[in-house]
């Protein structure tokens, strides 16, 4: 112990020099006088110097590691935002380049102008519709584009500024080209409004749309215009017609119109052929066309029927403008393949006065006026009256039009039947189907009364089709009656004859019925049969094919009869009722009868006799030689449900 002090004495006065001489050793330098093998002495000596060199260390270490980490942050943030950068310009260049092409190359017009629709840019695609060069259009301003008389529809103020605000939805004007033609272009825009005053930028799409657009137009005329004569089309007509008839109400205006309809245009159509019927209606569209005035129109109703509007123009106008038109048709000439025609209308005229009416109903007054012009001479004119008493006939006719399609609609239309006895001896079932109506109030009305009307409003057609419908039906169900039958007799009118659907509606019901055709026998009066002799032998040589007859009806009141035996190859010849009624007391009937029946047994038909009042005339009939007779005297029609069930039952007389 005594040596370790001793050595701690020795350090201790080693110590004791003075301030100069005391200098310690940091960092592995010798302190003046002090080995840096000797520190840890020193620092058991001064531990607080210990701890002080330990903090600058870890201080020092911390400062280097901070800094390197740092700098490797940095390092990494920069690399990721280069990469973002990089990235970003990549796409923005991608995007621009795609957008580019895009612009250039697009189908359709691009364009990228100011606010003041000054163009910046222009594609290829929209120098190509305007016939300019792209770089020629930047500069120029949108609106100057735009045809004069669209300025004003593209909501440009005074200073000729486009409101862009609103330009909201696609719209299509007209714009001028270089060599000053014009085309419809559908233009859609889009504002893009830029952080910095003045830097917003107009796009626009465009689209030429000149072809759709003269297409639209041209479906627009083919709708409202007739395509043979360039005149407007019925449905055209009574559009106009309707503001002709408002504005007669509203401002009390007063108009006319007129309906034309041709004398003798179905002997050209029928004798010549349709295509010289079209030529004679543009021909007559022409004519007429030339003695219109300014303000009025006219238009094709249909067929040979023409519609003219007279506008403010009174009675006494109208019926001088009315024999001018008719005058000029009558003053012209049809020619055709070597034949010279001459041409003639009847024309009925409507006063439109500011009453009330409709489109309809000055359609129908029109056409009774017209009809009573043909009926009173023909080529000649007659004003409708609600007073006359033919307009009022006339007005009676069209009341039957909507009786008979409301008694097709709800089944009131219904079967008699009228028996024919054969004047042999033989008994057999033979007879012919009438029809009758049965109007709303269950009023039975023969057939007189509404046929008339049917045929002339173009309803007998549909008549014809029930009538055949319903007795093949009501024969099917009666097989036994059927057994008994020799022939059932339908009549068939002369628009039926003449329609190509009706023969064909005909021949599919007796494919598909259980009745033979052989019991069937169609009756054509002579005259309808003579009117549409074309069309009256395709019908008979179709119905004889197929097992049916054929009956020639009213026979003996057309003027050559006996001439069209050779080009209608009927079965039987039913004498018209004329030379049947006076028989008795009239040598002349009996000769002509005597006559008729010669030739058709000479030609293997046989003959019946109409209008038999009384079987007292039998003997006569007979003697002449005539086959069959028929008529109130032999049997008074019935419901061809009540003679089904009488069957081949007597025949009783008339009653008194």
């Amino acid at each position: 112990m005594d040596g370790g002090f001793g050595r701690r004495k020795a350090r201790q006065k080693r110590f004791a020099g003075s301030n100069d001489d005391r200098r310690l050793v940091f960092g592995g330098e010798c302190v003046d006088g002090i080995l840096p093998g000797e520190k840890g002495d020193l620092y058991d000596l001064y531990p607080e110097t210990a701890f002080s060199e330990s903090m600058v260390r870890g201080t020092r270490l911390l400062r280097n590691i901070l800094l390197g980490v740092s700098v490797l942050i940095f390092l990494v943030v920069s690399w990721l935002v280069i990469v973002v950068l990089r990235s970003t310009l990549y796409r923005i260049r991608d995007s621009e380049g795609t957008f580019r092409a895009a612009f250039h190359q697009a189908a359709v017009g691009m364009l990228r102008m100011k606010t003041d629709s000054r163009i910046l840019e222009a594609n290829e695609t929209i120098g190509h519709i305007l016939g300019r060069a792209p770089e020629r259009l930047a500069g120029m301003r949108w609106i100057d584009l735009v045809h004069e008389e669209d300025r004003s529809l593209v909501e440009a103020d005074e200073g000729e500024q486009i409101d862009w605000s609103k330009r909201t939805e696609p719209s299509e004007h007209r714009f001028l080209r270089e060599d000053g033609s014009t085309r419809w272009l559908r233009w859609t825009v889009s504002r893009i409004d830029g952080h910095v005053r003045g830097k917003e930028r107009v796009f626009a799409l465009v689209e030429d749309v000149s072809e759709a657009r003269r297409l639209s137009d041209e479906m627009k005329y083919q709708a409202s215009h007739d395509a043979l004569t360039g005149l407007i089309n019925r449905r055209e007509i009574e559009r106009r017609l309707q503001n002709g008839i408002d504005s007669a109400g509203r401002l009390g205006e007063e108009h006319a119109f007129l309906f034309l309809d041709l004398d003798q245009f179905k002997l050209i159509n029928d004798t010549c052929g349709h295509a010289a019927g079209d030529q004679l209606l543009r021909q007559i569209a022409g004519v007429l066309m030339l003695h219109m005035r300014g303000n009025d129109w006219m238009g094709r109703l249909g067929g040979d029927e023409f519609a003219v509007l007279l506008e403010q123009t009174g009675q006494e106008e109208a019926v001088r403008i009315g024999q001018r038109l008719r005058r000029a048709l009558a003053a012209s000439t049809f020619h055709w393949e070597g034949s010279r025609f001459n041409i003639s209308c009847s024309i009925g005229i409507v006063c439109i006065d500011g009453a009330k009416l409709d489109v309809s109903h000055v359609l129908r007054a029109a056409d009774r006026a017209c009809y009573q012009a043909k009926e009173d001479g023909r080529n000649c004119i007659r004003v409708y009256h609600e007073s006359d008493q033919a307009m009022s006939r006339r007005r009676d006719e069209m009341a039957w039009v909507n009786d008979i399609r409301d008694a097709i609609s709800n089944g009131r239309i219904l079967l008699y039947a009228q028996r024919i006895e054969a004047l042999d001896g033989v008994r057999r079932l033979n007879y012919e189907v009438l029809v009758r109506l049965v109007d709303a109030q269950g009023t039975l009305h023969s057939p007189d009364s509404f046929l008339p009307a049917a045929e002339r409003y173009g309803e007998a057609m549909a008549i014809d089709r029930l009538v055949v419908s319903m007795a093949l039906d009501e024969l099917a169900r009666h097989p036994r009656h059927l057994l008994q039958l020799d022939l059932c007799h339908l009549n068939i009118s002369a628009q039926s004859i003449a329609n190509p659907e009706f023969r064909s509606h005909v021949a599919s019901l007796l494919d598909s019925s259980e009745v033979p055709a052989r019991k069937l026998c169609f009756e054509l009066t002579e005259t309808a049969a003579i009117a549409n002799i074309a069309q009256a032998r395709e019908f008979i040589e179709d119905m004889r094919s197929r097992g049916c007859r054929i009956a020639l009806d009213d026979f003996g009141s057309g003027l050559s009869s006996f001439a069209y035996l050779k080009n209608l190859p009927v079965d039987i010849l039913k004498i018209d009722g004329v030379f049947i009624r006076d028989i008795a007391n009239n040598a002349i009937d009996s000769v002509l009868v005597r006559s008729m029946c010669e030739v058709a047994r000479s030609l293997g038909k046989i003959t019946v006799a109409e209008w038999v009042e009384g079987r007292h005339m039998l003997d006569t009939l007979r003697k002449l030689g005539v086959d069959q007779a028929q008529g109130y005297g032999i049997h008074e029609p019935c419901a061809l449900a009540d003679l089904i069930r009488q069957g081949l039952r007597p025949l009783r007389p008339r009653r008194p």
